[in-house]
């Protein structure tokens, strides 16, 4: 009898390392992830923001009315602001 609860006690000793070992890897890989992942959307974002000031500088060769069209266009995204607020 007394054999048979030791390996018990140690299945469940085994168990519980196994457990243990598996959420000390998860929390040291978990913030690699985030990592790489908040640089992939740093990277996204820097390339999204040079594309922008790209149009930006496209829309100021245009003018209408002697505004130029990036100006025109910042006026009409601020009155559709203004009016969901």
């Amino acid at each position: 009898m007394r054999s048979s609860f030791s390996i018990s006690v140690l299945y469940h000793a085994y168990v519980y390392l196994e457990f243990l070992i598996l959420a000390c890897t998860i929390y040291i890989l978990a913030p690699c992830d985030v990592m790489y992942e908040n640089q992939r959307l740093q990277e996204e974002n820097e390339s999204l923001r040079e594309l922008l000031e790209k149009a930006y500088e496209f829309m100021k060769q245009f003018v209408i009315d002697g505004v130029n069209l990036l100006e025109k266009f910042l006026e009409s995204v601020g009155k559709v602001m203004e009016r969901l607020r």
